[in-house]
Order: C-alpha cells, then sequence, then structure tokens
C-alpha cells in the first residue's frame, strides 16, 4: 500500500516524500537536501522478523535458529548419557556467545521432537535462578508436574510421586550466574545447588546450567557443582564461518527474503569474523545489526545500505539507543536514566542486569509516563516485560551504549549505594521489618549523605520507608544514650556539647551542599560529552578543582589525551557558515550575516587575531570563498546588487586587501548564458593547484526546474578572467561539490548524486573520463587524495566513500563505506601532508580520520561541539592537528588528538600488536601486523617513525635490554636490533629455532639473558648480541603455548602464561639450567595473555581472557598465592598489562577497547576507563618516569600524559569562551556558583 505525501512545511525546508508499508512497518521516505532521507517507524513486533535481536532465539522461534546444529547434537549426545550416569549437565559460555539461544531454540527444541527417546513427552522447565532461587525453582516445578511441595528438601520424593515411570523432568537453568549476583544468602546457594543436584540423578530428571565463563570460579566453590564441572562440560565457542554465513541467511531465506549479495561478507567483516577467530561474545551485536537492518530493508530484500543505515555491528545498539532515547521528551529523557539505571546492578566483576518489578518502577514517576519510556525501548527490543518484571533485554546494552555506560560510571560510588539501600530495604521486608536488618552506623550515614543529594525519584518508596526507619531507630537509641548522659553530665558541660554540635551539624551541610554542587557538575560533564567535547573537558577541570580524587584524575588524563577540543571564534559575530583557511599562512577568511567577509591570522591557533578591514561591496547571502593555493588571492562568491558574481582580493598583505578588477569574472560572461539576474547562487568553486584556472559551479531557475552550470576560467590574472569551457557540464539540479586532482590535471564534479571525472591535458576541451562514480545519493562534498590515487566523496547517506583512481578511466569504490556521521556528510578537506582528513557533517558534527592508507581508513577523532547545525566548512590550519570549521552557530578552532598512524605495509593494515619503551623513555618501539617494527620519538611527536625491517610476517613480541631490542613475530624468528643510535638502528641477525610463531619476549634486568617462547620457551646469551647463543635445552611447557614471560626484577625467575590458564615459574638463577618451581599458578578460567612483576618483585599481575586481572603475592616463589579479589571491570579480554616504575598502578588494555588503571597496593580499579578506542586495545606500556601511558588499537598508536597538570596546559588554552556563565546554567544550573578552572 503506498500513500503520496504532499509537501510539509517544516520551518524553512520543505519536506516531500512517500510512505510505503512492509510486513507491518511504515518506511517513510523523504528529503530536505541533505537530512535523513529513510526512516523506518517499525510496526508491532511480529512473527515476520526471523532475527530476534538482542533477545535470545526461544522454543518458539526454533525454526530460525541456524549456525549451531553440530553444537546441539552435541549436547543431546551429552544429556543421553546423562540419562543413565546422572549429574548436571554443565554449558559454559562467555557472555553473548549465544548459550541461552543454544539452550532455549536448540536443546528444548530438539527434546521436543524426540531427540531423544520419548523426550518429545518430557516436562521442561527454563527458568533462572532469580534473587530467591530456591523457592522459585520449587514453586515452578511445582506448578508444571502438579506435584505438592510444601518443602525443597521434599521437592525430588514429590516428583516421584506424580511424574510416571519412563518420563523425565528436564531443568534448564540459564543465566546462572544470578546465584551470585541475585541472591546473597549464601545458604541458600548452598540449598539450591544440592537440590539441582538432587533432581539431577536418574531415573526422574535431568539438569542442565547454562553458566557465563567468568563465574566459573565462583561455581566450583560450591561441592554440588565441583563435580559437574569437571565432568565434560560444554564449552561455547566462537561459531564458525560458515556456522556464521548459515545464521544470517538462513533465517532471511525461511521467511522469503532476498539477501543481496556483499551482506555477509560485510558483516563478517565487521564482526572480525575473518579467520573464525572473533569474540564469542559479539554474537548480540550481530543480532540486533541483522534485526535493525532487517528493518530497513527494501521490501523482501535485505541489502548493504539496509545495514549500512543501522550503524554497523559495532554501532547499531548505539543508534538504536540513541533514536530511542532522542525521540522522548526532556522529562522522559530524565526519567530514563532513572529507570534504566534501576535495572543494572553494579557487581564486583562488572554490572549486570537487574530484573526489577513494574510496582518498584511505577514509583519512579507518573505511571503513564513510565509506560511511555518503557514502552519505546520495549519496541526496540531493548528492554523486556515479563508479566511482573522488566529488565534489560541483553548485557550488550550495557557494554555498547556510551550515554548508558556513562550513566553507570558517572558516580560509582553513588550508585552502589542507592543498590544496597535497595537490597537491604528489600531483605528488612522478607523478614518483616524486623529493626534488626536497619542500616546502623557508618553504613547509615553514607546513605543518608547519598540520599540527601540524590534526585527524588531516584530511591523507592520501600527503600524511603527503609531509611525513615533506620533513621528513626537511631534517633530512639540516641534518645536513650542521650537521657543516660543527662543524668551524670555537668550542666556546664550541656552548652559546649550544644555548641560542638551546632558547628558539627553546619560542617555537615556544607559538606553536603558541596556534594550536590560537585554531583551536578559531573552529570553536566556526561551530558556535554555528547554535544561539545570542549565543554566537557573544561568541565572535567571544574569537577577536579572541586574534589580532585581517581575519577577526576582519570577523565582529566581521558579529556587531555583524546577529546577534540575547540574555542568559539569571536562569539560576538555572527557567522554564516563559509569559511577558507590557507594551512601555509594561517589566513582564515570568514562570511559574515553583516554581508561581510573577515579575514583572520590563526598562525598561532590559541591566539587568532582579525586582521585588515572587513571585505564589503557585495550583498553575501549564501556566499562561497576559497583562497589560491599560494595564499596570496582570496576568492568571493555572492551576491552582487541584483546578480551574482565573484570577486578576487589581493591578500598578499591581509592587513590591507586590494580588490582586483570589478566584481566578475566580468558579470555579464560568469554565466555565459544565462542572464546574471536569474542566477539563484553560486554553490561551490575551487583553484587548481597551480592557481591558473578556477572551477565554479551555479544554480539558475530552468521553468520549473532548476539547472545547474559547471565552468572553467583561466584566472593566472585575477583581474581579466578568461572563461575556458562554456560549460563543462550542464544538468538539471544541483551541483554541490567541485574538485581539482592534486596535479590540476584531473576534475571532478557531483551531478545528480552522480561524481563525474574530466581529464584537464586540454583546459579548453576536457575529455570525461570513464561512467559516473555512485549514483545512489547526493554528493554535498569531494576530496582528491595525495597524487589523484583516490577522491573522497560525502553525501546524504552518512557514509564517507573513498574511490579508487589508479585508473581514472575505471574508478571503482575503494573499501568499505566509513560510517560515523548521524545525518548528511556535506563538508570535507584532506590535509596538507595527505595523511588526514576531515569531515563536517549535517549531524553538526566535526570527524577526523586517517587515511595514510586509504583501503584501511582509521576514525581518529569525533567532535562534536556545534549547536543543532550543519558544518558548513572544515579546513586544515597548519597541519594535520588544528582544524576550522564553520556553521551557521559560529566559527571553531579545533586541537585535534594527534596519535601516531601505523598505516600499512605492502597492502597489509598495520594494526597494533605489541610495544615497548626505551630504557630512557625517549623511543616506543611498535610491532604490527604488517611485519615493521617502529620507533617512534617521544620527544618530538610530529618526527616521522624509523622503520625496522627485516620480519616477513606479523610483529607481536617487543621487549628492550639496555640498547638491544628484541623483536618476534609469526615468522617463526627472533631479531635483534642495535638501537644506540636509534635513528639508524642495525639488524644483528635473527634467532632460530622455536619452529612457530614466537610472541613472548623478554630480557633479564641486566640485558644479558632474552627469554622468547611459545611451543617452549628458549633461554639466549645475548651479551654479545652479535653472537648471540642458546642457553641450555628449551624449557619444555608441556604441549602447551606461551601468550606471556617476565623475568622478576632480580633476575632469578622467569614466569610464564600459559594458554591453558595457567601461570609457571623457573628459577633462572642458572640461566643454562631453569628449574620450575611448585606446580602450576591456576586461577584464571581461560588463557592467560600477559605476566608482569611490580619493580619490588613481591607481586605478579597477570591478565586472561576471562576478562580478569590477578594479583599474585610471590613472596614465597614455589606457593604464590592470590592478592585480592580477581579485578574483573573490563568487559572484554584483557590483552596486555603494564606496571608503573613506582608500583603503586597497573595498566591494562582490553578488547572491550578501553584502557583501565588499577591500585596495585590494593588491587582494585583507580578511577574511570580511558577511551577513544574504535577496536581492541592490543598493547599498553608505562614510560619509565611513569609519565607517559601508550596504548595501541588498530592502526594507532596514543600516548595519555598521566600529569594531571599537564591536562589543564591543554584543556585551558584551548577551550578560551566555551565555559561562560550562560553555558555554565545551561549544563549545570544557575542555583551552582560559577568556577572558571583555569
Amino acid at each position: 500500500m503506498r500513500n503520496e505525501l504532499s509537501g510539509t512545511v517544516v520551518g524553512q525546508a520543505i519536506l516531500a516524500g512517500s510512505l510505503t508499508t512492509v510486513g507491518g512497518d511504515q518506511h517513510l521516505h523523504f528529503t530536505d537536501g541533505v537530512h535523513e532521507l529513510r526512516r523506518v517507524l517499525p510496526g508491532a513486533i511480529t512473527r515476520d522478523c526471523p532475527y530476534p535481536g538482542l533477545a535470545p532465539f526461544g522454543p518458539e522461534q526454533a525454526e530460525w535458529f541456524f549456525g549451531r546444529d553440530r553444537l546441539v547434537a552435541d549436547l543431546v549426545r551429552r544429556l543421553d548419557r546423562r540419562c543413565a550416569d546422572g549429574g548436571p549437565q554443565v554449558v559454559v559460555a562467555p557472555s553473548g556467545a549465544g548459550k541461552s539461544s543454544l539452550l532455549r531454540a536448540g536443546l528444548v527444541a530438539r527434546l521436543a521432537r524426540g531427540a531423544l527417546a520419548g523426550s518429545d513427552h518430557w516436562r521442561t522447565l527454563v527458568c533462572t535462578p532469580t534473587a530467591t532461587p530456591l523457592a522459585t525453582l520449587t514453586a515452578a516445578l511445582a506448578q508444571m508436574t502438579g506435584a505438592t511441595v510444601t518443602d525443597p528438601s521434599e521437592c525430588v520424593a514429590a516428583l516421584r510421586e506424580v511424574v510416571p515411570d519412563g518420563d523425565r523432568v528436564v531443568v534448564v537453568v540459564d543465566q546462572f550466574e544470578e546465584l551470585f549476583t541475585l541472591c546473597a544468602d549464601e545458604d541458600e546457594r548452598r540449598a539450591y545447588t544440592d537440590l539441582l543436584a538432587e533432581l539431577s540423578q536418574p531415573p526422574i530428571g535431568l539438569v542442565v546450567l547454562g553458566i557465563r565463563a567468568d563465574f566459573y570460579a565462583d561455581c566450583a566453590d560450591h561441592p554440588a557443582l565441583r563435580a559437574a564441572l569437571q565432568d565434560a562440560p560444554l564449552v561455547v565457542g566462537p561459531m564458525s564461518v560458515d556456522e556464521l554465513r548459515a545464521a544470517i541467511l538462513f533465517p532471511a531465506r525461511s521467511v522469503g527474503m532476498i539477501v543481496d549479495e556483499g551482506v555477509v561478507e560485510v558483516l563478517l567483516r565487521d564482526l572480525g569474523a575473518t579467520d573464525d577467530r572473533y569474540e564469542a561474545g559479539r554474537l548480540p551485536l550481530l543480532g540486533h545489526a541483522l534485526r535493525a537492518s532487517w528493518q530497513h530493508r527494501y521490501g523482501t530484500r535485505l541489502t548493504v545500505r539496509s545495514y549500512e543505515i543501522t550503524g554497523g555491528i559495532q554501532h547499531a545498539i548505539a543508534r538504536t539507543a540513541d533514536e530511542v532515547y532522542e525521540s522522548l521528551t526532556e522529562a522522559e529523557q530524565r526519567l530514563t536514566r532513572s529507570l534504566l539505571l534501576r535495572l543494572v546492578r553494579i557487581g564486583d566483576r562488572e554490572e549486570t542486569r537487574r530484573r526489577v518489578p513494574h510496582t518498584e518502577l511505577a514509583a519512579l514517576a507518573d505511571p503513564a509516563a513510565v509506560a511511555q519510556v518503557v514502552d519505546a525501548f520495549t519496541q526496540a527490543r531493548l528492554l523486556t516485560h515479563h508479566q511482573e518484571t522488566l529488565e534489560i533485554t541483553h548485557e550488550a546494552l550495557l557494554r555498547h551504549w556510551p550515554c548508558l555506560r556513562r550513566w553507570i560510571d558517572g558516580d560509582r560510588a553513588a550508585r552502589l549505594t542507592r543498590q544496597g539501600v535497595e537490597e537491604a530495604a528489600t531483605a528488612w521486608v522478607e523478614h518483616d521489618r524486623d529493626s534488626a536488618m536497619l542500616h546502623r552506623g557508618s553504613l547509615l550515614d553514607n546513605a543518608v549523605t547519598w540520599a540527601a543529594t540524590a534526585e527524588p525519584d531516584e530511591l523507592s518508596p520501600l527503600a524511603r520507608d527503609f531509611l525513615l526507619a533506620s533513621r528513626r531507630s537511631r534517633r530512639r537509641t540516641t534518645r536513650v544514650r542521650t537521657t543516660v548522659m543527662a543524668l551524670l553530665a555537668v550542666l556546664a558541660v550541656v552548652a559546649s556539647i550544644g555548641a560542638v554540635t551546632a558547628y558539627d551539624k553546619a560542617a555537615e551541610a556544607e559538606e553536603q551542599r558541596d556534594l550536590l554542587r560537585y554531583g551536578q557538575v559531573v552529570t553536566a560533564v556526561g551530558d556535554a560529552e555528547k554535544v561539545d567535547t570542549a565543554l566537557a573537558a573544561r568541565l572535567d577541570l571544574v569537577a577536579h578543582r572541586m574534589k580532585p580524587g581517581p575519577d577526576t584524575e582519570t577523565r582529566l588524563i581521558n579529556a587531555a589525551g583524546y577529546f577534540p577540543l575547540s574555542a568559539p571564534l569571536a562569539p560576538e559575530v555572527k557567522f554564516t557558515g563559509a569559511v577558507a583557511v590557507h594551512p601555509g599562512t594561517g589566513l582564515m577568511a570568514a562570511a559574515t550575516d553583516d554581508d561581510s567577509v573577515r579575514l583572520w591570522d590563526l598562525s598561532d591557533p590559541h591566539k587568532p587575531r582579525p586582521v585588515g578591514s572587513p571585505l564589503r561591496g557585495l550583498e553575501f547571502g549564501r556566499t562561497t570563498l576559497a583562497f589560491r593555493p599560494d595564499g596570496k588571492v582570496l576568492a568571493i562568491g555572492g551576491k552582487y546588487g541584483t546578480s551574482y558574481a565573484i570577486r578576487f582580493y589581493d591578500v598578499s598583505d591581509p592587513t590591507r586587501p586590494r580588490a582586483l578588477g570589478a566584481p566578475g569574472p566580468a558579470a555579464p560572461q560568469e554565466f555565459g548564458r544565462v542572464t546574471p539576474a536569474t542566477v539563484e547562487r553560486i554553490t561551490t568553486m575551487r583553484f587548481s593547484p597551480d592557481g591558473r584556472m578556477l572551477v565554479t559551479a551555479a544554480v539558475h531557475p530552468q521553468g520549473t526546474e532548476r539547472a545547474a552550470l559547471v565552468r572553467l576560467w583561466d584566472v593566472s590574472n585575477p583581474e581579466l578572467p578568461v572563461l575556458l569551457v562554456d560549460p563543462v557540464a550542464e544538468e538539471s539540479g544541483d551541483v554541490n561539490a567541485v574538485a581539482f586532482g592534486s596535479g590540476g590535471r584531473l576534475l571532478a564534479a557531483a551531478v545528480q548524486g552522480q561524481i563525474r571525472l574530466w581529464d584537464l591535458a586540454d583546459p579548453r576541451n576536457p575529455t570525461p573520463l570513464g561512467t559516473p562514480l555512485g549514483g545512489a545519493e547526493t554528493v554535498y562534498a569531494l576530496a582528491f587524495g595525495p597524487n589523484d590515487r583516490y577522491l573522497v566523496s560525502g553525501g546524504d547517506s552518512q557514509v564517507v566513500r573513498l574511490w579508487d583512481l589508479t585508473d581514472p578511466a575505471r574508478g571503482k569504490p575503494l573499501g568499505q563505506p566509513l560510517p560515523g556521521h548521524f545525518r548528511g556528510v556535506v563538508s570535507m578537506a584532506i590535509s596538507p601532508d595527505g595523511r588526514a582528513l576531515v569531515t563536517g557533517g549535517a549531524d553538526a558534527v566535526v570527524r577526523l580520520w586517517s587515511v595514510a592508507v586509504p583501503s584501511a581508513v582509521t576514525p581518529l577523532a569525533y567532535a562534536p561541539g556545534h549547536a543543532n547545525t550543519w558544518v558548513d566548512s572544515v579546513a586544515f590550519a597548519r597541519d594535520s592537528r588544528t582544524v576550522v570549521s564553520g556553521g551557521v552557530d559560529g566559527v571553531r578552532v579545533w586541537d585535534m588528538p594527534s596519535p601516531w598512524v601505523t598505516g600499512a605495509t605492502n597492502g597489509v593494515s598495520n594494526s597494533m600488536s605489541a610495544m615497548a619503551f626505551s630504557p630512557d623513555g625517549r623511543w616506543l618501539a611498535t610491532g604490527t601486523v604488517g611485519p615493521v617494527v617502529r620507533l617512534w620519538d617521544v620527544a618530538d611527536r610530529g618526527r616521522p617513525a624509523v622503520e625496522l625491517k627485516g620480519h616477513t610476517e606479523e610483529v607481536c613480541g617487543i621487549a628492550f635490554g639496555g640498547t638491544l631490542l628484541a623483536t618476534s613475530g609469526g615468522d617463526e624468528s627472533v631479531r635483534l636490533w642495535d638501537v644506540s643510535e636509534p635513528t639508524r638502528p642495525k639488524a644483528l641477525g635473527p634467532l632460530l629455532g622455536h619452529g612457530s610463531r614466537v610472541c613472548a619476549l623478554a630480557f633479564s634486568p641486566n640485558g644479558r639473558v632474552l627469554a622468547s617462547g611459545r611451543e617452549h620457551i628458549q633461554l639466549w646469551d645475548v651479551a654479545d648480541p652479535a653472537h648471540a647463543v642458546a642457553l641450555g635445552s628449551p624449557i619444555d611447557v608441556q604441549r602447551n603455548y606461551v601468550n606471556a614471560v617476565a623475568f622478576s626484577p632480580d633476575g632469578r625467575l622467569l614466569v610464564a602464561g600459559a594458554k591453558d590458564s595457567t601461570i609457571r615459574v623457573w628459577d633462572v638463577a642458572d640461566p643454562a639450567r631453569p628449574a620450575a618451581l611448585g606446580g602450576p599458578v591456576v586461577g584464571h578460567t581461560d588463557e592467560v595473555t600477559d605476566v608482569a612483576f611490580s619493580p619490588d618483585g613481591r607481586t605478579l599481575a597477570s591478565s586472561g581472557k576471562d576478562r580478569s586481572i590477578r594479583f599474585w603475592d610471590f613472596t614465597d616463589p614455589a606457593h604464590p598465592r592470590p592478592r585480592g579479589a580477581p579485578q574483573t571491570n573490563h568487559t572484554g579480554q584483557v590483552n596486555s598489562i603494564a606496571f608503573s616504575p613506582d608500583g603503586r598502578f597497573l595498566a591494562s588494555g582490553s578488547t572491550d577497547m578501553t584502557v583501565r588503571l588499577w591500585n596495585a597496593d590494593d588491587p582494585s580499579p583507580y578511577g574511570l576507563p580511558l577511551g577513544g578506542n574504535v577496536l581492541s586495545v592490543a598493547a599498553v606500556a608505562l614510560s619509565p618516569d611513569g609519565r607517559w601511558l601508550a596504548s595501541g588499537a588498530d592502526q594507532t598508536v596514543r600516548l595519555w600524559d598521566r600529569d594531571v597538570g599537564h591536562a589543564f596546559d591543554r584543556i585551558c588554552p584551548n577551550t578560551k569562551g566555551v565555559l561562560t556563565q550562560e553555558s555554565w546554567n545551561r549544563s549545570v544550573g544557575p542555583g551552582v556558583d560559577f568556577l572558571d578552572p583555569c
């Protein structure tokens, strides 16, 4: 059914489009020039969509559950054995690996079809532990079987009475981790596991337990579970590429949909599943991206475009959540924050979902408002309704929606306090409001202090009653104590007590007010990060001034190291958005709404200054600007009287700009056959690289349509421009972008959604090249790469595209489209060195990209700051770090973060894999997938890296030993380099003999011994590095793989982290005769990825694929003991760790794309995570002086300055004018005194 929509006026924009209903969804196609051309309004959730999104597949969706046939069959076989042998069958999987779908749509559905003899008649219960596991399980069994169960201990006996001979009761306990996250009663936990163990014995029951891998150790503490964990548990790993293909293709085909060629490959690429090595926990991201793509399908076709619109696997969840959130009113958005935080439980390891009764949520606000918010998120499949409760559909939302992540991390201590109060209140009610369950002492003080600053809706009515009862109880106790004291006290003392009490109360009140102010500032930071990173950074400084501590310290390190920072240029001036900058001179021209163009000197970006007088004379209106490449001439296109023309100015002395010739080029000839008065506007213009030609594009009415003219001018004498071609192109519609190739030989123009190319070997006779590129979108911006090897385009599809112009007559797409903007891409520029690209969007965001490797573009910065407007202009000033952007809200000068970019070697992307600082801290060595080692000068960050070539495959091991550098990798070799002169390194020859990939490398403290390992560990005498020799026989690691090795600071111990999840220790006091110490150190539940000794040698830290970091007491190296609890705040595997030189801190990098700091003295997180990476953090390193923290992710190396004072040095000069009284009132609130931290 199709209904044509008439044009609808919204503000100044004309929307025209159509409405199509497909499969219950409404597809709204509309245009206003740049904004989204297509929106899908999902209808009611129907069975038509074969992808459940974040929700698991249920038994009723088994027809759409593909890709796990072998694993389901394996599970059924194991369950068949349990029929005879008994015992629970354990299924272990990382979060997000598809365990729930395997159990529900795989196992349960297969049993219902008779996979085991008689199983089609068996009764099956699928449940989760909940907060009251024992009562929940017995009640569910009674309801399912009709058994009368009054005492859990009699449950099995009661079942025997009602279950016929030969029948079985199958109990599938999913999300078994709830036993530890929701149930705090240890006695109930043990009774529950004992009951499950009893149920699993023949002939009545079969029990299957779905356990999240990071709760393996918790389960092992229960005797009833320990045997099951050791008895053939089924481990759910990543799906193979073929299985993933089946999971993507077959559900769609089962409902008659066509999946276009290329969709699967794009999905597999973004999932990282090119060789079956992707992280298993990413399946929810794939599921949600598929469901979101289905909502953007074209009829019965699922296309690559359908997928790209969602933001891709990495961003689909965030985009869906953002769209739902932004569709709500401001009041509903505030309610969303309170509601979602109630659905999150903060635990010792990481945040988990919390199932909340509807009655608790109804007390948050007006029930209708709560229902509105809940319905919005439920329809998007982000929340799941149960009969009496509500929960977040999958924990992937907690990890992959930045907004929710900021809310959770915003004040973790407050979240824990609220959670503790709510849980204590629930326990109080369950114990009939026993006064013994009330808060007392410091516990009550902390809760009351928090409640005084909390929002009214942060506490449930039950929790408020609990705190009131706790305070009343304390007052009663205090009154009794005071009465006794009064009988004993001297009357004179009473007055002094009163004075002290009054003073204490006043101090307490002031402290609470300070906490309230601090909380408002921190909340404002979280809100500002999405819309203005400069304001967020400035407010971070304020928060640190108010309350210095780990949270504010790490926020500042993050802001200074990652945030793009900007300052508004002359806020008192009203700009129109047209901006041009000459990077060589730092001269900027900007159009203003008083029909003038003003010049600014940006040679010092921190102190921009206006130069010369405003250029007037034209009624500029919609103005376009361009500098001649030598910076001496400025062209201004705009309205001249009643017609449009271009004027040239000599700006060789910008303090005295001089108009050249009459307005032109010769107004009557400028548009050839078209009378100047009929020209609607000049849309764009560009100078050729040699400055001798100018290409212009203009629009003029043509009947009821509009026509676009592209013309080429000889402007070698700008006072007498000469028309060369009349026209290069004349088309209906608009020409929004033109560009010259860097050599001046190629010309590109975006005409009606197509990109056309011309060869200008003869400028008077341009030759069209090949067929037009693109065609699926309106293009608004073009830029050529260095040497015209590629062309970049941006348009209303919200992505940046690169085109391979190796053969300009046969242009083709280069790499995949780059998502990142949420509306059209309307402006772009290539940096002077050709290594960076900046884009501006209709989403008010500026983005910076590394295009050093055009086939593997790397996002570098996401820079929101403009106020709900198009970023009409972007340009580089001086270098790739300083960017200028213009919109109708003003002009901003940006200081962009400047990570090192590793690029590619021979077409292979140089994704990071290893790094190490030199002993003097001056150089950082990095190893990458491309077989090149790079030395980066930390003191001169702009200096190109020194490249060390010799490896033929990935370099994954790096270690310094004085002036000796060791590297190793996939070519099975260890190579030594003399870097006594780092700019002229010398290769010293390879060390061979491993016979496999070598990634584990470490020097002894004196630099005389090198350890290298993989299938075995070899010690080398490198005292004479030119003649290194093997010491003794290789150390046998018992058919294991070694991922990391480390020497103790005294050189007497060597430790290795292994694939079998153990740590092994050797005495290497005599390196020729290493001796094993003790047995394997056990604690991790998956591969140990890295090991590191503290500087005093008393502590070893280890990291693992189980997402944990563990600290070990090595005072007795033969018997290491755990120090503190495992640290599990990372949500992905931990790849790399490093101690600070003073031993107080540990740094870590993870596949969750964050870097974290840890307090090593008392193992615990230190502050908040450092972000800014778009892929897994492969390596971290700390400089010998402790100042620099280096991290490597994808093709970027970031240096984080841990000196907070330097954060002030970067943020203050680059954010001038951002924090004003007005912006303070808008973000923090007028009730808090304004504080300028700089």
